[in-house]
């Protein structure tokens, strides 16, 4: 067992061991390797306390994973932060995962905050607000099977059927895992890009009124609408060239010039119907 009082902050290095749980009542317990917080450790967070993935770009990444991860206070005011900088979390819940997937995103919508800053109460990320136009905490709960009430229009979102994932940065995962993943806005298939598929999510995840990461609510606003939208495009263009050789559609601003439909083959002919889709939605 970890726990952690007073005000004071304590750096956690090495690799750790310990048994039982992980209490932080007051200051803040620093993560600042990989393995210095142990597997299957249940965290607990009172009192303001925080804790802390630090590597900050230096060194390996930090996946903690984690059986439970308890922030006192509620949706109105949490009592505690989590920051999880460039790092990723996984919380595994079982039977749970729906209820536990709704707590973090709540989590996660806080320390995002309503104006995108990154410096609110909960789960935030330290790495997201030195860069708040482009990068986010995304939140997914692993689901092959869409079982349950977030297959129909969920807060968080789900992943697909028959494609749920079974490592997620490098680690075994289950149904009903809650995954973190610092990423760009838009990534909503957490391939760690913005790719022609995660504009399809936010499209289908509009026309279908849904809501959730996943879907393409990048905000964490309950809907999807045009700010969502301009998330993922400001993303997708400050991430560089992005190969979609492997993908049917393309967004449209990869598309210089547009044929008319007549003179394409069937593929083309789909890229159109897609971009023509995405107009529509867009309000164009």
């Amino acid at each position: 067992m970890e726990l952690k009082t007073g005000a004071s902050t304590q750096v956690l290095s090495g690799v750790d061991t310990y048994g039982g749980s992980t209490t932080i009542t007051g200051g803040a317990l620093v993560i600042a390797a990989a393995g210095a917080i142990p597997n299957g450790t249940t965290v607990s967070i009172s009192n303001g306390g925080a804790l802390d993935l630090a590597n900050h770009g230096t060194g390996a990444k930090i996946v903690a994973q984690l059986n439970g991860l308890t922030i006192a206070g509620s949706a109105s005011g949490w009592k505690g932060v989590v920051d999880l900088s460039n790092n990723d979390l996984i919380v595994h819940s079982g039977d749970n995962g729906e209820a536990v997937a709704m707590t973090i995103a709540s989590q996660v919508a806080s320390g995002r905050g309503a104006n995108g800053a990154w410096t609110g109460t909960g789960i935030t990320s330290s790495a997201a607000a030195a860069s708040p136009s482009n990068m986010a905490l995304a939140v997914v709960l692993n689901d092959t099977n869409q079982t349950g009430s977030l297959s129909g229009t969920p807060l968080v979102g789900t992943l697909p059927f028959n494609n749920g994932l079974a490592t997620f940065d490098g680690q075994s995962v289950a149904d009903g895992d809650v995954l973190v993943k610092y990423t760009y806005y838009g990534d909503a298939l957490l391939s760690g890009n913005v790719i022609a598929a995660d504009y399809i999510q936010i499209d289908d995840g509009f026309e279908s009124h849904l809501t959730g990461w996943y879907n393409g609510d990048f905000n964490y606003d309950g809907v999807i609408n045009g700010d969502d939208y301009t998330l993922i495009d400001n993303a997708f263009n400050s991430q560089g060239s992005v190969s979609v050789t492997s993908a049917v559609f393309v967004p449209t601003e990869m598309i210089a010039v547009v044929p008319e439909p007549a003179s394409l083959g069937p593929l083309a002919a789909a890229t159109v119907g897609f971009i023509m889709r995405r107009r529509k939605v867009c309000g164009g």
